[in-house]
């Protein structure tokens, strides 16, 4: 925060996501349903104030989206 930057961002991959394996079509239905099935990476970075905020479709090969997890720093 002393060197100015308001948030931290970083993104996951979507293995074991709710959006992974299919087309992501509608983003807003997309982020309104998105879920975690169990994966323990996802589960940490909520724990420590990341929100996913977003998608990177087909970033690592097809279907297979990033999310773009943001924490705020004030």
């Amino acid at each position: 925060m002393e060197k100015g930057y308001r948030d931290l961002r970083y993104v996951i991959g979507s293995t074991g996501m709710s959006c992974h394996g299919h087309p992501i079509t509608d983003f807003a239905d997309e982020l309104r349903t998105f879920r975690s099935n169990g994966w323990a990476h996802f589960g940490f970075f909520q724990s420590q104030g990341f929100v996913p905020t977003g998608f990177i479709p087909n970033c690592y090969r097809m279907d297979h989206h990033g999310i773009i997890m943001i924490k705020q720093l004030l």
